[in-house]
This record gives structure tokens, sequence and C-alpha cells, in this order.
């Protein structure tokens, strides 16, 4: 019974702590214009072309497909063992 003793009050003032963020926020006018930021991003010209960061991205890209091209498969992988058993049981 002694926890209800301080987890009630502590409750209530975390409760008030939340509506007076809220009634805070509201008077600053933080909730007065919810519509235009979502369609700002919809009408905003599209930004500049960066030289510097196109050729990091190309660099990236290059080098993944170089990666992909050198990667084989291990000398012993699962593909290679199923077909010596195939091999076998063909014997």
């Amino acid at each position: 019974m002694n926890i209800v003793e301080l987890l009630l009050p502590l409750s209530l003032l975390l409760g008030l702590g939340f509506a007076v963020a809220f009634i805070f926020a509201v008077k600053t006018g933080q909730y007065e214009d919810c519509e235009t930021p979502a369609h700002r991003m919809l009408f905003d010209p599209a930004p500049a072309a960066d030289s510097n960061r196109k050729s990091k991205n190309t660099d990236i890209q290059n080098s993944l497909e170089t990666e992909t091209k050198t990667t084989t498969r291990p000398a012993h992988s699962p593909v290679d063992a199923r077909a010596d058993v195939e091999k076998q049981n063909e014997s």
C-alpha cells in the first residue's frame, strides 16, 4: 500500500507536466498551421546539383559494382557439396 502513496502523486505530477507542456505549445503557436509544412516539400525547388556529391555517389556505385564482379563462391559452397552428393549417388 505504501507504493500507491508514492505512485499516485507521481503520476498526477507527470500528467500535470504534460498538460502544462501542451498548453505552452498551443500558446506559442506550435499547432497553428499543421498543413503547410506537409505541402511545402512538394513545391520546393530541387536542390542545386553538387558536383562533389555526385562524384562521391558515383565512386561508391563503381566500387560496389567492382565488388560484385570480383566476388565468387567459396571453394566448397553448399551448392558444390550438393553436386558432389548427387555425383556419388549416380555412380
